[in-house]
């Protein structure tokens, strides 16, 4: 799902697949929820340009890439930061550069992919991480399902506690990665605290609509996406548990025993940008998640209203007011 990502110097960013083949469009009769006709079709358009043209592209680079508002913290014991679906590979590369900048918190991000360690995103260089490192990346197919996204969480904390010790490591997981990090804690894996930032834990109707654009072939849609039908999984987790996501609701259903594998979890969201409803035609949100949408049993969510488009969905894990929510929540202190 693309809708909501910026357009980064003149380009959709390159999210590791080109856009997909067609889609053979199913046999099977339709349901209200796979026809698409003009509403559909504007809505879709409308999320998928609405961040594209909030700001210049210098002023998107400004703060995608160079936000100077982020307090410098002490990170006391290992994070590891999972990200969502489709997430665009610079999606926290300004919290993770500043956390480790000038030699703070073990001094280099590290990026953990298949229980493996390397210095780049795109896990090219493999590097071995001092003991004291603390800031941690998951590196993932960006269409998997949450279920692999548990499978993968299972080899990086294997790796981050055989070279940290650590067996109980922080996690901030984006978007689908929230459920992921819940399956994870489902399983009887402890974590310490997991803040879920702008998760869909009651479902997404923007998924709901990207399943239907590949059910029905509609290949503009599914190249606005990014999307192949290598996404259906993932796309299934995350139909509104109102349109009968018997997944979503089992695992909802389940909370009081993920809760029990972790020290502490809360939610933080956005509401102000107009998105997606499940219930009516928009509601407000970060763009792509309605912020009634968030929440899951008793858990805490904590929402900021908007105040500039780095409070989108995809943006909204460097903005610098959330960054302090989540910050005082893991109990990172003021750098000395």
């Amino acid at each position: 799902m693309l809708i909501g990502a910026p357009y980064i110097g003149g380009k959709i960013p390159h999210l590791y697949a080109p856009p997909p083949e067609p889609v053979s469009v199913s046999s099977e009769p339709k349901t209200p929820v796979d026809v698409w006709n003009h509403g559909t079709a504007t809505e879709y358009i409308n999320g998928g340009v609405r961040y594209g043209t909030i700001k210049t592209i210098g002023q998107v680079q400004e703060w995608w890439y160079d936000n100077k508002e982020l307090p410098q913290v002490d990170i006391h014991k290992p994070v590891l930061f999972v990200q969502g679906f489709v997430a665009p590979p610079g999606q926290f590369a300004t919290v993770l550069n500043h956390l480790t900048a000038d030699g703070r918190n073990g001094g280099a991000p590290v990026y953990i992919q298949d229980g493996k360690f390397f210095s780049d995103s795109d896990c090219t260089e493999a590097m071995e991480p001092t003991a004291d490192s603390k800031v941690f990346r998951l590196i993932h197919d960006p269409l998997a399902s949450p279920e692999i996204i548990a499978d993968k969480m299972a080899l990086a904390k294997e790796a981050m506690n055989s070279l940290t010790g650590e067996d109980k490591p922080d996690v901030i997981a984006h978007s689908l990665g929230g459920l992921g990090a819940r399956i994870f804690a489902d399983r009887g894996n402890r974590l310490g605290k997991l803040a879920m930032v702008g998760s869909p834990n009651q479902g997404s109707r923007a998924a709901m609509l990207t399943k239907a654009a590949l059910v029905n072939g509609i290949t503009w849609a599914t190249t606005l996406a990014h999307v192949s039908p290598a996404a259906l999984p993932a796309l299934e987790w995350m139909t509104p548990v109102i349109s009968g996501n018997e997944k979503l609701e089992a695992l909802n259903s389940r909370w009081e025993n993920q809760e029990q594998h972790l020290d502490d979890a809360i939610i933080f969201g956005v509401t102000g940008f107009q998105s997606p409803s499940s219930v009516k035609e928009m509601e407000p949100g970060d763009g792509l998640i309605e912020s009634s949408s968030l929440g899951v049993g008793d858990l805490k969510v904590q929402t900021f209203e908007v105040d500039s488009c780095r409070k989108g969905h995809y943006t909204m894990v460097n903005d610098p007011e959330i960054f302090r929510g989540y910050s005082d929540f893991l109990g990172w202190t003021p750098a000395a």
